[in-house]
């Protein structure tokens, strides 16, 4: 039986999720170091930035954050460029939203409540 892998989109998608949805800070950044060598090339909204700063970027939309509750991440489109080296290579793009709820928040909504 071969075993099968998932598409390069497939596989960037649900890394992603897991990174955002993380809970601490050490499952943040354990996914995140699987997903993202150290030398990846990071364009973000049009604009070349390091890898430090990804991580803090996703970092604050994560729900790692400080005073973060949770994540839910959507995908809504993807493009992907094969590489030459079969499933395992390529270029991947994503277009995703990842809605957060801050306990701050949370708190002040129940504080007006009473």
């Amino acid at each position: 039986m071969a075993l099968v892998l998932p598409t390069l989109t497939a596989f960037t998608s649900s890394r992603l999720t897991a990174i955002l949805t993380a809970k601490t800070a050490t499952d943040f950044n354990t996914a995140f170091d699987a997903l993202f060598a150290s030398n990846v090339n990071v364009i973000y909204n049009g604009k070349q930035i390091s890898r430090d700063q990804y991580r803090a970027q996703l970092l604050g939309q994560s729900s790692a954050a400080v005073e973060e509750r949770g994540a839910s991440v959507s995908v809504e489109g993807q493009l992907e460029v094969p590489g030459d080296k079969g499933q395992i290579s390529g270029l991947v793009g994503l277009f995703y939203t990842s809605l957060s709820t801050r306990s701050s928040l949370s708190w002040e909504l129940l504080r007006r409540a009473k």
